[in-house]
C-alpha cells in the first residue's frame, strides 16, 4: 500500500529501546487535518517558513503490545554490544523475525490483516551509536547500528516496512539522538504554554517544547534505566524487570528525586 499525506493512514511502529527488555508494538490511525500555526496561509514549501507551521494531525492509538525478549536474545543482544560481525549479522535476522511476530500478534489482538495496514515504522535494536563531535565548522561524522532486518519484516508480514530513522537523521546533518522530539512537538504543543517532556530509556532524554517548532529542542540528559537495571542487578541480584514491579508497590523519596 502506499501513503498519501492528505489521507488517513494506518501505522504499526516498533520499538526496542537501549534497555533491551523486549519490542513494543502500537497501531496507531494517523488522521490529518491541514495545518496551523501563525503561517499557516504561506507557502509550506518555502523554507523559511516551513519550520514555523505546526502540522495539524489527529493520532489514534488504537492497539498495543509489548514482547519481552527472552533471556537468551537479552544475552545475544547484550553480547552484540562488543561481539564479532557474524554474530551480529545473525542476530540482526534472528530480530527481524522477533519484530515480525510482534506485528503479527499485533494484528490477531486487533481483528486486522495486513491489507488494513499502511505501513510498519521499526526503529530497530540500537547496537552502538557516535554522535558527530567538534563544532559545526569542524564536525567530525558520527554513526549509528541499529538492527533488526527490515526486510525480513517486510517479507513475513506482507506490510511496507520503513526502517533506519536514526541513520537518516545524522546522515542529514542530526545527532541521530533523541529521536522523537517532533513528536513530542505534535503531540505536546500548546499556544501560550512551554512543556519538557522526559523519556527515562536506557538513555534518557528530554524535549523542551515550545509554541513554534523552530524553538523545540531536545538533548540527552545521561543514563537513565541503563544503570537503574544494573544496579537493581548487583543489589537484588534478580531479574530487573520483576523486580521492578515489586518496586512499584514503593513510594518514591521526594527529596531525593527533586
Amino acid at each position: 500500500m502506499s501513503i498519501h499525506p492528505d489521507k488517513k493512514a494506518r501505522i504499526i511502529g516498533l520499538m526496542s529501546g537501549t534497555s533491551h527488555d523486549g519490542v513494543d508494538a502500537a497501531l496507531v490511525e494517523i488522521t490529518p487535518g491541514g495545518r496551523t500555526g501563525n503561517n499557516a496561509s504561506a507557502d509550506s514549501n518555502d523554507p523559511e517558513i516551513r519550520p514555523k507551521i505546526r502540522p495539524k494531525i489527529s493520532i489514534e492509538l488504537i492497539k498495543h503490545l509489548h514482547r519481552p525478549f527472552s533471556k537468551a536474545l537479552r544475552e545475544a543482544i547484550q553480547e552484540a554490544f562488543t561481539g564479532n560481525a557474524e554474530h551480529i549479522c545473525r542476530l540482526n535476522f534472528k530480530l527481524g523475525e522477533v519484530f515480525a511476530k510482534s506485528v503479527l500478534s499485533l494484528l490477531d489482538a486487533s481483528g486486522l490483516s495486513s491489507k488494513d495496514i499502511d505501513a510498519i515504522a521499526s526503529h530497530g535494536q540500537t547496537i552502538y551509536h557516535i554522535p558527530p563531535s567538534g563544532s559545526p565548522s569542524r564536525r567530525k561524522s558520527g554513526s549509528t547500528l541499529q538492527i533488526g532486518e527490515a526486510s525480513v519484516i517486510a517479507e513475513r508480514t506482507g506490510i511496507m516496512t520503513i526502517s533506519d530513522f536514526r541513520t537518516r537523521d545524522m546522515a542529514a546533518g542530526g545527532h541521530g539522538a533523541p529521536l522523537v522530539p517532533f513528536t513530542d512537538y505534535l503531540l505536546f504543543s500548546k499556544k501560550g504554554h512551554k512543556r519538557a517532556v522526559l523519556n527515562i530509556g536506557g538513555i534518557a532524554n528530554v524535549t523542551l517544547v515550545e509554541e513554534r517548532i523552530d524553538s523545540t529542542i531536545a538533548f540527552d540528559t545521561g543514563p537513565g534505566n541503563s544503570l537503574i537495571d544494573e544496579s537493581i542487578n548487583i543489589t537484588h541480584q534478580a531479574d530487573s524487570l520483576l523486580t521492578g514491579m515489586a518496586l512499584l508497590q514503593n513510594q518514591a523519596g521526594r527529596t531525593r528525586v527533586s
